[in-house]
Protein backbone atom coordinates (compact mmCIF):
# COMPACT_ATOMS: atom_id res chain seq x y z
CA UNK A 1 0.00 0.00 0.00
CA UNK A 2 2.66 2.57 0.91
CA UNK A 3 4.16 2.16 -2.75
CA UNK A 4 1.31 3.27 -4.23
CA UNK A 5 0.89 6.43 -1.71
CA UNK A 6 4.56 7.03 -2.66
CA UNK A 7 3.32 6.72 -6.44
CA UNK A 8 0.54 9.31 -5.91
CA UNK A 9 2.82 12.11 -3.98
CA UNK A 10 5.09 11.75 -7.19
CA UNK A 11 2.10 12.44 -9.48
CA UNK A 12 0.84 15.56 -7.14
CA UNK A 13 4.70 16.78 -7.30
CA UNK A 14 4.64 16.72 -11.03
CA UNK A 15 1.52 18.31 -11.19
CA UNK A 16 2.64 21.45 -9.17
CA UNK A 17 5.37 21.93 -10.44
CA UNK A 18 3.44 23.48 -13.43
CA UNK A 19 1.53 25.74 -11.10
CA UNK A 20 5.00 26.99 -8.82
CA UNK A 21 6.67 30.23 -9.98
CA UNK A 22 9.81 29.69 -11.56
CA UNK A 23 12.55 30.23 -8.46
CA UNK A 24 11.16 27.44 -6.51
CA UNK A 25 11.34 24.56 -9.24
CA UNK A 26 14.13 23.54 -6.76
CA UNK A 27 12.05 22.59 -4.36
CA UNK A 28 9.77 20.55 -6.78
CA UNK A 29 12.63 18.89 -7.61
CA UNK A 30 13.67 18.19 -4.05
CA UNK A 31 10.75 16.55 -3.01
CA UNK A 32 10.24 14.46 -6.39
CA UNK A 33 13.66 12.89 -6.08
CA UNK A 34 12.96 12.24 -2.51
CA UNK A 35 9.95 11.05 -3.33
CA UNK A 36 11.32 8.65 -6.41
CA UNK A 37 14.39 7.29 -4.23
CA UNK A 38 11.59 6.03 -1.27
CA UNK A 39 9.76 4.47 -3.92
CA UNK A 40 13.19 2.72 -5.45
CA UNK A 41 13.86 2.14 -1.70
CA UNK A 42 10.76 0.04 -1.22
CA UNK A 43 10.44 -1.62 -4.54
CA UNK A 44 14.30 -2.81 -3.45
CA UNK A 45 12.87 -3.80 -0.26
CA UNK A 46 10.21 -5.83 -1.88
CA UNK A 47 12.65 -7.85 -4.26
CA UNK A 48 14.98 -8.69 -1.19
CA UNK A 49 12.11 -9.79 0.62
CA UNK A 50 10.94 -12.45 -1.76
CA UNK A 51 14.96 -12.98 -2.63
CA UNK A 52 15.64 -13.80 0.76
CA UNK A 53 12.87 -16.50 0.78
CA UNK A 54 13.78 -18.01 -2.21
CA UNK A 55 17.85 -18.12 -1.85
CA UNK A 56 17.07 -19.64 1.82
CA UNK A 57 15.01 -22.24 0.11
CA UNK A 58 17.65 -23.22 -2.70
CA UNK A 59 20.26 -23.00 0.09
CA UNK A 60 18.59 -26.26 1.09
CA UNK A 61 18.73 -28.20 -1.50
CA UNK A 62 20.47 -31.34 -2.11
CA UNK A 63 22.07 -30.40 -5.28
CA UNK A 64 23.59 -26.98 -3.37
CA UNK A 65 25.33 -29.51 -0.93
CA UNK A 66 26.77 -31.70 -4.09
CA UNK A 67 28.19 -28.76 -5.87
CA UNK A 68 29.76 -27.24 -2.28
CA UNK A 69 31.84 -30.69 -2.15
CA UNK A 70 33.02 -30.32 -5.65
CA UNK A 71 33.95 -26.39 -5.25
CA UNK A 72 35.19 -27.44 -1.56
CA UNK A 73 38.73 -29.33 -3.05
CA UNK A 74 39.65 -26.63 -5.50
CA UNK A 75 39.20 -24.38 -2.83
CA UNK A 76 41.12 -26.43 -0.58
CA UNK A 77 43.93 -27.15 -3.10
CA UNK A 78 44.25 -23.48 -3.55
CA UNK A 79 43.80 -22.67 0.37
CA UNK A 80 47.06 -24.38 1.10
CA UNK A 81 48.88 -23.46 -1.55
CA UNK A 82 48.53 -19.98 -0.24
CA UNK A 83 49.59 -21.09 3.28
CA UNK A 84 53.19 -22.98 1.52
CA UNK A 85 53.47 -19.62 -0.81
CA UNK A 86 53.46 -17.29 2.55
CA UNK A 87 56.01 -18.90 4.36
CA UNK A 88 58.90 -20.23 1.98
CA UNK A 89 57.34 -18.82 -1.52
CA UNK A 90 56.23 -21.32 -5.01
CA UNK A 91 58.13 -19.61 -7.96
CA UNK A 92 61.06 -20.71 -7.73
CA UNK A 93 60.27 -24.23 -6.06
CA UNK A 94 60.22 -27.61 -8.33
CA UNK A 95 57.05 -28.47 -9.21
CA UNK A 96 57.46 -32.12 -7.59
CA UNK A 97 58.84 -30.32 -4.55
CA UNK A 98 55.38 -28.50 -4.31
CA UNK A 99 53.76 -31.75 -4.70
CA UNK A 100 55.12 -33.47 -1.88
CA UNK A 101 54.08 -30.96 0.68
CA UNK A 102 51.03 -30.42 -0.59
CA UNK A 103 49.62 -34.25 -1.53
CA UNK A 104 49.47 -34.98 1.63
CA UNK A 105 47.25 -32.64 2.97
CA UNK A 106 45.17 -32.54 0.15
CA UNK A 107 45.39 -36.91 0.62
CA UNK A 108 44.45 -36.99 4.24
CA UNK A 109 41.06 -34.33 3.35
CA UNK A 110 40.09 -36.67 0.83
CA UNK A 111 40.04 -39.57 2.72
CA UNK A 112 38.08 -38.28 5.62
CA UNK A 113 34.51 -37.50 5.24
CA UNK A 114 34.85 -33.94 4.76
CA UNK A 115 33.94 -33.81 1.15
CA UNK A 116 30.63 -36.23 1.78
CA UNK A 117 29.17 -33.71 4.35
CA UNK A 118 26.53 -31.59 2.96
CA UNK A 119 27.81 -28.37 4.19
CA UNK A 120 24.55 -26.73 3.99
CA UNK A 121 23.93 -28.81 7.08
CA UNK A 122 26.84 -29.41 9.00
CA UNK A 123 26.89 -30.54 12.41
CA UNK A 124 29.70 -28.27 14.86
CA UNK A 125 31.36 -31.58 14.73
CA UNK A 126 32.33 -31.20 11.58
CA UNK A 127 34.01 -28.25 11.98
CA UNK A 128 36.41 -29.38 14.70
CA UNK A 129 37.02 -32.77 12.06
CA UNK A 130 37.96 -30.30 9.55
CA UNK A 131 40.44 -29.01 11.75
CA UNK A 132 42.52 -31.68 13.08
CA UNK A 133 42.13 -33.47 9.59
CA UNK A 134 44.11 -30.71 8.30
CA UNK A 135 46.65 -31.06 11.55
CA UNK A 136 47.18 -34.71 10.27
CA UNK A 137 47.55 -33.60 6.73
CA UNK A 138 50.61 -31.30 7.57
CA UNK A 139 52.16 -33.45 10.11
CA UNK A 140 52.35 -36.32 7.04
CA UNK A 141 54.12 -33.72 4.92
CA UNK A 142 56.33 -33.21 7.39
CA UNK A 143 57.43 -36.53 7.88
CA UNK A 144 57.34 -37.03 4.02
CA UNK A 145 59.62 -34.39 3.42
CA UNK A 146 62.00 -35.44 5.66
CA UNK A 147 62.40 -38.91 4.68
CA UNK A 148 63.35 -38.28 1.17
CA UNK A 149 65.11 -35.75 -0.84
CA UNK A 150 62.52 -33.17 -0.77
CA UNK A 151 63.89 -30.04 0.91
CA UNK A 152 62.86 -29.64 4.60
CA UNK A 153 61.11 -27.01 6.00
CA UNK A 154 61.08 -25.57 10.20
CA UNK A 155 58.33 -26.57 11.83
CA UNK A 156 57.41 -23.41 12.47
CA UNK A 157 56.71 -22.89 8.41
CA UNK A 158 54.66 -25.59 8.38
CA UNK A 159 52.91 -24.47 11.35
CA UNK A 160 52.12 -21.20 9.84
CA UNK A 161 51.55 -22.87 6.74
CA UNK A 162 48.74 -24.86 8.82
CA UNK A 163 47.27 -21.62 10.45
CA UNK A 164 46.86 -19.95 7.12
CA UNK A 165 45.21 -23.06 5.50
CA UNK A 166 42.61 -23.88 8.27
CA UNK A 167 41.63 -19.87 7.75
CA UNK A 168 41.03 -20.41 4.28
CA UNK A 169 39.30 -23.90 4.43
CA UNK A 170 37.61 -23.25 7.98
CA UNK A 171 36.87 -19.96 6.77
CA UNK A 172 34.47 -20.83 3.75
CA UNK A 173 32.63 -23.34 5.69
CA UNK A 174 31.97 -20.74 8.67
CA UNK A 175 30.59 -18.23 5.92
CA UNK A 176 28.16 -20.67 4.43
CA UNK A 177 26.69 -20.71 8.32
CA UNK A 178 26.74 -17.12 8.21
CA UNK A 179 25.10 -15.85 5.44
CA UNK A 180 22.09 -18.78 6.08
CA UNK A 181 21.59 -16.74 9.55
CA UNK A 182 22.14 -13.65 8.13
CA UNK A 183 19.17 -14.43 5.38
CA UNK A 184 16.97 -15.19 8.21
CA UNK A 185 17.88 -11.77 9.88
CA UNK A 186 17.83 -9.74 6.77
CA UNK A 187 14.22 -10.68 5.84
CA UNK A 188 13.39 -9.74 10.00
CA UNK A 189 14.46 -6.48 9.53
CA UNK A 190 13.53 -5.40 5.99
CA UNK A 191 10.25 -6.89 6.58
CA UNK A 192 7.15 -5.86 4.36
CA UNK A 193 4.60 -5.69 6.91
CA UNK A 194 4.42 -3.25 9.48
CA UNK A 195 3.68 -5.44 12.47
CA UNK A 196 5.96 -5.62 14.84
CA UNK A 197 7.30 -8.90 15.68
CA UNK A 198 6.11 -10.58 18.86
CA UNK A 199 8.84 -10.48 21.53
CA UNK A 200 9.42 -13.23 23.62
CA UNK A 201 11.68 -14.42 26.48
CA UNK A 202 12.84 -17.91 27.12
CA UNK A 203 12.24 -19.35 30.14
CA UNK A 204 14.86 -21.91 31.18
CA UNK A 205 18.81 -22.37 30.06
CA UNK A 206 19.26 -26.16 28.15
CA UNK A 207 18.67 -28.30 25.23
CA UNK A 208 15.09 -27.58 24.77
CA UNK A 209 16.06 -23.78 24.50
CA UNK A 210 18.98 -24.66 21.42
CA UNK A 211 16.31 -27.00 20.12
CA UNK A 212 13.68 -23.69 19.82
CA UNK A 213 16.35 -21.23 18.48
CA UNK A 214 17.52 -23.88 15.96
CA UNK A 215 13.27 -24.24 14.82
CA UNK A 216 13.36 -20.63 14.17
CA UNK A 217 16.40 -20.49 11.94
CA UNK A 218 15.38 -23.67 10.32
CA UNK A 219 12.14 -21.67 9.02
CA UNK A 220 12.60 -18.36 7.56
CA UNK A 221 9.07 -17.54 7.48
CA UNK A 222 8.64 -18.04 11.59
CA UNK A 223 12.22 -16.29 12.01
CA UNK A 224 10.58 -12.82 11.37
CA UNK A 225 7.64 -13.63 13.21
CA UNK A 226 9.46 -13.44 16.65
CA UNK A 227 12.13 -11.48 18.31
CA UNK A 228 13.45 -13.75 20.82
CA UNK A 229 15.46 -11.18 23.49
CA UNK A 230 17.25 -13.85 25.78
CA UNK A 231 16.93 -16.14 28.58
CA UNK A 232 15.62 -15.87 32.18
CA UNK A 233 16.75 -19.26 34.30
CA UNK A 234 16.35 -19.84 37.83
CA UNK A 235 19.84 -20.05 38.49
CA UNK A 236 21.20 -16.60 39.04
CA UNK A 237 24.82 -17.76 37.99
CA UNK A 238 23.86 -17.47 34.58
CA UNK A 239 23.11 -13.73 34.72
CA UNK A 240 24.57 -11.08 32.22
CA UNK A 241 26.00 -14.30 30.36
CA UNK A 242 25.42 -15.24 27.31
CA UNK A 243 24.19 -18.93 26.07
CA UNK A 244 23.19 -19.98 22.85
CA UNK A 245 24.25 -16.63 21.40
CA UNK A 246 21.43 -14.73 23.31
CA UNK A 247 21.86 -12.82 26.87
CA UNK A 248 20.51 -14.39 29.99
CA UNK A 249 18.47 -11.03 30.84
CA UNK A 250 17.99 -12.73 34.66
CA UNK A 251 15.71 -14.63 36.90
CA UNK A 252 12.64 -15.49 37.42
CA UNK A 253 12.15 -12.77 39.87
CA UNK A 254 13.46 -10.18 37.28
CA UNK A 255 10.14 -10.64 35.39
CA UNK A 256 8.74 -7.25 36.48
CA UNK A 257 11.30 -5.24 35.75
CA UNK A 258 12.37 -7.01 32.32
CA UNK A 259 8.59 -6.11 31.42
CA UNK A 260 8.79 -2.67 32.34
CA UNK A 261 11.87 -2.14 30.43
CA UNK A 262 12.04 -4.26 27.18
CA UNK A 263 8.19 -5.13 26.95
CA UNK A 264 7.65 -8.85 25.99
CA UNK A 265 4.69 -10.48 24.94
CA UNK A 266 5.68 -13.97 25.00
CA UNK A 267 7.24 -16.54 27.59
CA UNK A 268 7.93 -19.74 26.24
CA UNK A 269 9.12 -21.96 29.08
CA UNK A 270 11.98 -24.80 27.98
CA UNK A 271 13.65 -25.48 31.52
CA UNK A 272 11.70 -29.52 31.70
CA UNK A 273 12.93 -29.18 35.40
CA UNK A 274 10.44 -26.20 36.43
CA UNK A 275 9.04 -26.31 39.59
CA UNK A 276 5.27 -26.61 40.22
CA UNK A 277 6.00 -22.98 42.22
CA UNK A 278 7.44 -21.32 39.25
CA UNK A 279 4.97 -22.56 36.75
CA UNK A 280 2.60 -21.14 39.05
CA UNK A 281 4.21 -18.05 38.59
CA UNK A 282 4.63 -17.77 35.36
CA UNK A 283 0.96 -18.58 34.74
CA UNK A 284 -0.17 -15.86 37.18
CA UNK A 285 2.68 -13.12 35.64
CA UNK A 286 0.85 -13.78 32.13
CA UNK A 287 -2.46 -13.29 33.05
CA UNK A 288 -1.76 -10.17 35.58
CA UNK A 289 0.57 -8.45 32.71
CA UNK A 290 -1.15 -10.17 29.49
CA UNK A 291 1.75 -12.23 28.22
CA UNK A 292 1.15 -15.41 26.68
CA UNK A 293 3.11 -18.13 28.56
CA UNK A 294 3.66 -21.97 26.49
CA UNK A 295 5.62 -24.40 26.96
CA UNK A 296 8.13 -25.82 24.40
CA UNK A 297 9.13 -29.35 24.23
CA UNK A 298 9.90 -32.47 21.89
CA UNK A 299 8.92 -36.37 22.17
CA UNK A 300 8.57 -38.95 20.36
CA UNK A 301 5.21 -41.03 19.68
CA UNK A 302 4.38 -44.19 17.45
CA UNK A 303 4.58 -43.30 13.84
CA UNK A 304 0.61 -43.85 12.05
CA UNK A 305 -1.06 -42.71 15.61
Amino acid sequence: MSIYVLGALLGIAAVVCTFIPQRLTWLVFVIALTTLSLMLHRLAVIEIWNSTELLYKNFQAPSVGLMLNILFPIWDLLAVLFGFWLVVGLKSRPPMEIAFWVAPVLLMLLLSRNYHVFWNFPSSEEYFRLVYTLAWGFAASALLASSTNVTELPLKSYFVAYCVSAVGVLGSRLLLHYLRVKLIRYRDRARLSDARPCRVVLCGIGLLGRLYMNSLHSDISQADREDVLGFVDKNRNYRHGYCYGLKVLGGLCDLEALHESVGFEKIVVTDEQLSKEDQQLLVDFGKSHNVVVTRYFSKEIPFGE
